[in-house]
């Protein structure tokens, strides 16, 4: 496909969105990492090890197709831990699996040494499951706390320092016969707007602080429709790169991965969260008053029919923990 080609048509229809933003210039000067890297600012969903271990014991194989490079924080009963703090041993509530998980991790709870045998407790880390030369279910233990309230909700989603949503406290949004199915904080609700010419929204996170630079989020679907040649949607790259020309207004920009040896305008890269793959592109600009703004647009998994977009503006990312959790929750 021709990008060009591909992309007149969406052009008019998508440099639209960039005309509510106001902001971006078509000059760019350098590229840098995402910073909406799911890979590195990891979530961990709540499970209760009971879950994980009456699976681990029914039938290790499919466990791990469940489980394996999983990130959680585990809901058990402590049954012991050794003395340098680097490993524990964790139960299910009642018991019944008959069966514990090992938890290991450099100093995991030190300074929690109240803890004793029974106590419940929460460990957030990375399942691994290993079926050869024999099976064997361990946990990468990051953090350890005392689990108070209710059991698990596999809802509910932490990062590391502990912050904490659940889907069921979020606003379901649905772009076209959910084409894109993704939940935002209530909040949003008082900054979000429709966008004119494409199914999707655009949220002005800077009016939720009232701070004066730019932070928007413009979450959107487009489908064979948009381009000149609708058959060329299941090429999925080249449409990619065409929707970014087109929102950016330059269909010159180079765009290459981020370990290319030679120059580019917008960085691409692969980012694999444990629920999906993204593929992410990333560059700096200037707005007319020469102030700089970070452009990021993350791809989800789409199917053959469309292509999902996120595309984040921003001075200070304020807001990023919240499309974090966005990313985690949206229907895949």
């Amino acid at each position: 496909m021709s990008e060009k080609k591909s992309g007149k048509k969406s052009c008019v229809l998508v440099f639209l969105i960039v005309s509510l933003l106001a902001v971006v210039s078509i000059v760019s000067y350098a590229r840098s990492d995402l910073t909406l890297d799911a890979s590195r600012k990891v979530l961990y969903q709540n499970i209760e090890a009971e879950t994980i271990l009456k699976a681990y014991v029914s039938d290790a194989k499919e466990a791990a197709k469940r489980f394996h490079g999983k990130n959680y924080v585990v809901w058990g009963k402590l049954v012991s831990y050794t003395s340098d703090y680097t490993r524990l041993y964790l139960a299910d509530a009642g018991a019944e699996s008959g069966i514990t998980l090992f938890c290991g991790g450099d100093g995991v709870i030190e300074g929690l040494e109240d803890l004793k045998s029974g106590n419940m407790i929460k460990v957030y880390g990375q399942i691994s499951i290993r079926t050869w030369p024999e099976a064997s279910l361990t946990l990468d233990a990051l953090r350890v706390e005392p689990a108070v309230g209710s059991p698990a909700s596999t809802d509910t989603y932490n990062l590391l320092d502990g912050t904490s949503r659940s889907r069921s406290s979020m606003k379901e949004r649905t772009i076209g016969d959910r084409d894109f199915v993704y939940y935002i904080p209530e909040a949003w609700t008082t900054v979000e707007h429709s966008l004119p010419n494409v199914p999707g929204y655009q949220y002005k996170l800077n009016n939720l602080s009232g701070k004066g630079a730019a932070e928007s989020l413009f979450v959107f679907y487009v489908d064979s429709s948009y381009l000149e040649k609708p058959g060329d949607i299941d090429k999925t790259t080249q449409v990619q790169k065409a929707i970014i020309r087109n929102i950016l207004g330059n269909d010159q920009l180079s765009i290459r991965p981020d370990y290319s040896f030679f120059d580019s305008d917008i960085s691409m890269s692969s980012v694999k969260a444990d629920y999906c793959t993204f593929t992410g592109y990333a560059g700096w600009y200037e707005d007319p008053n020469h102030h700089n703004y970070r452009v990021e647009f993350l791809f989800p998994p789409a199917g053959e029919d469309g292509v999902r977009v996120l595309l984040y503006v921003y001075d200070t990312g304020d807001h990023v923990n919240d499309i974090l959790f966005l990313m985690r929750m949206m229907e895949i």
